[in-house]
């Protein structure tokens, strides 16, 4: 293996390096490269490397690096790369594993030289040796499917069996978000239930519509809001629908039961209040019947 070292400045553009191989030359070259900033050294943590190459017939190559320890990033040329005589235009991609975040090197221009007889010439072709590699085992790729993460596609990488991990390819999978789309329709108002003493007046409810109802807390009656058409006349109108319930107290009744028990001569029940433990020592004594609907005003007060 030949390793042809190479260093790459993030702060500078253009060809910063250039690589001399021979035509159909097979995993026998591999570039090492250093990352800097200036003069200082750049060092990529949870990130993976990728290489993309252009041959001189126009195909795309795209293979996958290792970053080491150190920081320095090592990729293996793949035969497919180095299959036509020319120039081959390549950069290194760095890519974040948790973030979306994506790096690309300055220009690495690879020079495959002709060589006098070849057996087996291999034709240049696109092809994506990383995705073809990761994807190899079956039951890896059911279990480990390609995902999108952060709106990038990630990949299993099997490499390091047991241990293997997703990896993001760069390959965004989101598309910008589309213009926003005219409201819809509003919805139907809910039903309206109100609450009064004697019967309902449709003109003193100009709020009401069909469907509403009102219930009298003297009878407990319901009454429910219905159209009316007569001729070419349309109005609303209460209509009685039926009592809540035959075993309720009415307010009358509470009114002569609770008043008796605490002294107070007149008045509407609402003025009486009662704390849990009165309400228990009626139920107790019999006074009341807790099967029967109340109007229970609670409060520490005696």
């Amino acid at each position: 293996m030949i390793t042809h070292k190479i260093s790459l400045d993030a702060s500078r553009g253009g060809r910063q390096a250039t690589v001399y191989v021979r035509r159909n030359d097979t995993l026998s070259r591999r570039l090492l490269a250093v990352f800097t900033n200036g003069s200082s050294t750049v060092i990529f943590e949870d990130s993976t490397a990728f290489l993309y190459a252009v041959t001189p017939s126009g195909a795309t190559q795209f293979t996958q690096g290792t970053i080491n320890d150190d920081g320095t990033v090592s990729v293996t040329l793949p035969t497919n790369m180095l299959s036509e005589a020319g120039e081959v235009d390549a950069e290194i991609r760095i890519v974040s594993n948790t973030t979306s975040a994506v790096m690309t090197s300055a220009r690495i221009l690879i020079v495959v030289e002709n060589i006098l007889y070849d057996s087996e010439a291999v034709e240049a072709q696109d092809e994506f040796d990383a995705l073809t590699t990761l994807l190899t085992s079956f039951e890896t790729a059911i279990t480990h499917g390609p995902r999108i993460v952060a709106g990038y596609w990630q990949v299993w990488d099997a490499s390091a069996g047991e241990n293997g991990k997703y990896v993001s390819t760069g390959v965004r999978a989101v598309g910008q978000d589309g213009a926003d789309g005219e409201s819809g329709v509003d919805g139907k108002d809910g039903t309206n239930i109100e609450f009064g003493s004697g019967a309902p007046d449709i003109t003193e409810h100009p709020e009401a519509k069909e469907g509403d109802y009102y219930i009298d807390t003297t009878t407990f009656q319901v009454y429910e809001v219905k159209l009316s058409a007569i001729g070419a006349a349309v109005e609303l109108y209460y209509d009685p629908i039926g009592r809540m319930g035959s075993d309720y107290y009415t307010r009358g009744e509470l009114d002569a039961i609770l008043p008796t028990v605490y002294g107070q001569t007149g008045g509407p029940v609402a003025q009486v209040l009662l704390t849990q433990a009165q309400y228990d020592a009626l139920v107790s004594a019999g006074t009341v019947d807790e099967s029967k609907l109340y109007i229970i005003y609670e409060s520490e007060e005696t």
